[in-house]
């Protein structure tokens, strides 16, 4: 589940992606870019349903992490809050904007949790492609987890992650 780097694909799926099949139109199991990929953490539907239509959501990942993968529960938030819009921003990256967004201290409280545990999926866009840059700059994929022992845990990148969680007496339980 969190560590397989195969993905089921049709065929249309495996163009989309740039993915060698042999044209059968039946979903098979795939294995895809296996030295980034790692189980549903890295599959493009759910990458996909955690991201908006022009970018990617460490918030949405993070969430979806910390609630149905960790078991934490998250309090809803003080105010409501639209994303930063893309366009006056465009010099920076997703992550750069969350971090900016969140930073106020009503916000911090949950976001300390969330965004490290959604930015290391971003090396993948929002529709699941693998990346190195956004915006001309470098993917910081960096992340980190305090667990409830209070243990401090630091990964970079969706398979580290995915590592991580694979071991984890939270992710168990």
């Amino acid at each position: 589940l969190l560590t397989s780097d195969a993905v089921p694909m049709n065929q249309r799926m495996a163009d989309f992606y740039g993915v060698s099949r042999d044209g059968d139109p039946e979903y098979v199991s795939v294995s895809f870019q296996p030295e980034h990929r790692a189980g549903v953490l890295s599959h493009p539907y759910m990458l996909t349903a955690f991201a908006y239509d022009k970018a990617s959501s460490p918030i949405h990942r993070g969430v979806w992490l910390t609630r149905n993968v960790l078991g934490r529960v998250l309090s809803p938030p003080p105010i409501a809050v639209a994303p930063a819009p893309l366009d006056p921003h465009a010099n920076l990256t997703t992550r750069e904007r969350v971090e900016q967004q969140t930073s106020e201290e009503m916000c911090a409280k949950c976001h300390n949790m969330i965004n490290p545990l959604g930015f290391p999926m971003e090396h993948f866009d929002a529709v699941g492609r693998f990346r190195d840059a956004e915006g001309g700059k470098p993917v910081n994929a960096g992340g980190y987890y305090v667990t409830r022992a209070g243990e401090r845990v630091e990964f970079n990148g969706t398979k580290e992650l995915a590592s991580f969680l694979a071991a984890s007496p939270e992710t168990h339980k």
